[in-house]
């Protein structure tokens, strides 16, 4: 087992098709794949997290990226981007010896 902050990698063996259970809640965001392939999150005893898995070796990975994530890297790219926009504008505008 692999457990990180934003990922989690399980490796089991079941004698038969069955359920992984997650001891975590259900949360957007997360996505899963068993054995490279992905899969369903669905909520499991009321409160956790469940994954279908088949029988023999599996390896399960889930993996959490943030809902927002890529707007708000866009969001703060472009906005530096006109940051340095604006004062590479403001220096070019400069009256030499024009103290500011």
């Amino acid at each position: 087992m692999d457990d990180q902050i934003d990922s989690l990698e399980i490796s089991l063996t079941s004698t038969g098709p069955g359920w992984l259970v997650i001891a975590d809640a259900m949360q957007t965001g997360w996505s899963v794949t068993v054995n490279g392939v992905s899969g369903a999150l669905v909520h499991a005893d009321h409160a956790l997290v469940g994954v279908a898995v088949p029988k023999g070796l599996s390896v399960v990975t889930l993996v959490y990226e943030p809902p927002g994530l890529g707007a708000g890297v866009a969001v703060s790219v472009t906005s530096l981007l006109m940051l340095l926009l604006l004062a590479w504008a403001a220096s070019r505008n400069r009256v030499p010896g024009q103290l500011s």
